[in-house]
């Protein structure tokens, strides 16, 4: 799993979800325009947007933040 960190020009910087390493990749590369914060995987030939990876990664960041505002 690899979520879109920045687009720099034609470059998409991404994170390794798994290793937390940083790759650049050329835009072409992907099934779908990449937005900051996307979730893709890989299936050998181009990057393919996992939507529903993506809302779980939202959820859990939600639930993260939601636990965090109601201890204060």
């Amino acid at each position: 799993m690899y979520i879109v960190d920045r687009i720099e020009d034609n470059i998409v910087v991404l994170e390794d979800y798994n290793n937390k390493n940083i790759i650049n990749v050329d835009i072409k590369y992907f099934n779908t325009k990449p937005v900051e914060g996307n979730v893709f995987t890989f299936d050998g030939f181009v990057f393919i947007k996992d939507t529903n990876k993506e809302k779980e990664r939202r959820n859990k960041i939600e639930g993260l933040f939601n636990k965090l505002k109601n201890n204060n």
